[in-house]
């Protein structure tokens, strides 16, 4: 709420107090959203209207591809993240039931959305895959939001180990360094409700590629499951959800 204080002859004030509708926060927000990630492109992914607009076919997860299939992983987490929050945000500021996960879904879509159309005014191209990837992290995150029941059971993370010698302006896109796992929490299953201590454990399933980024370099697509603990049962808050720390669990690749 904004209140604005004007001041007449007497030396009195005068209050005018308005407020946005929750669909002008909505429009406000994603608006500037939608601004940050063209600033962004522009400044890191060579978003230019000097660009013919094409699309480009990026592959899957083939040896040949230009991350391994790490991009894609990375698309499905912005954009399940980004419904996520778009969710929060829709309920904070008013709206109810079944449309606050709807209207994250439509965020998300929208913003990754706009950001393959800048792709598709740089070197990489509009792609397709890439799309394909953040409808499907967008319907994660609108499944895992909608139905607690499920959300309880499945966290879908990145872990991000910084590599200072390799670090750029541009962390978003920094696979090298990124994982990427689904995390299946004990907590959220009933078979465990007697048991308060497993209730703390996880079991993960995730992907990382590395040496795509170093010319010369053995490029290595892996998988690899593991077990560790629920961060967010130990801490009671919402960023292990999103957040993997790293080494702090056991993995066999």
């Amino acid at each position: 709420m904004f209140q604005v204080v004007y001041a007449n002859d007497n030396n009195s004030t005068i209050t005018d107090t308005s407020e946005f509708s929750k669909e002008e926060k909505a429009v406000m927000l994603n608006s500037a959203v939608g601004l940050g990630i063209i600033t962004w492109g522009v400044l890191h992914w060579d978003y230019s209207i000097d660009n013919d607009m094409h699309t480009e076919s990026e592959g899957w997860f083939q040896h040949d591809t230009d991350e391994g299939g790490s991009d894609k992983f990375g698309h499905m987490y912005i954009s399940y993240g980004l419904t996520h929050l778009f969710s929060y945000f829709y309920k904070e500021i008013g709206y109810e039931g079944d449309d606050v996960p709807l209207y994250g879904a439509f965020s998300s879509l929208f913003l990754t959305g706009l950001m393959e159309v800048g792709d598709s005014f740089s070197d990489y191209g509009f792609s397709y895959e890439d799309m394909t990837a953040n409808v499907l992290g967008t319907f994660l995150g609108y499944v895992t939001y909608k139905y607690p029941s499920i959300g309880r059971k499945i966290d879908y993370r990145t872990e991000y180990k910084i590599d200072k010698s390799e670090l750029s302006g541009d962390f978003v896109t920094d696979y090298e360094n990124m994982k990427y796992l689904l995390a299946f929490k004990a907590d959220g299953f009933d078979i465990f409700e007697d048991y308060e201590y497993l209730k703390y454990l996880e079991l993960y399933v995730g992907y990382y590629s590395r040496g795509y980024a170093k010319i010369g370099a053995k490029k290595e697509r892996n998988t690899f499951v593991g077990f560790g603990i629920n961060l967010s049962k130990v801490f009671d808050t919402k960023i292990f959800k999103y957040y993997q720390v790293p080494d702090i669990y056991l993995r066999n690749r």
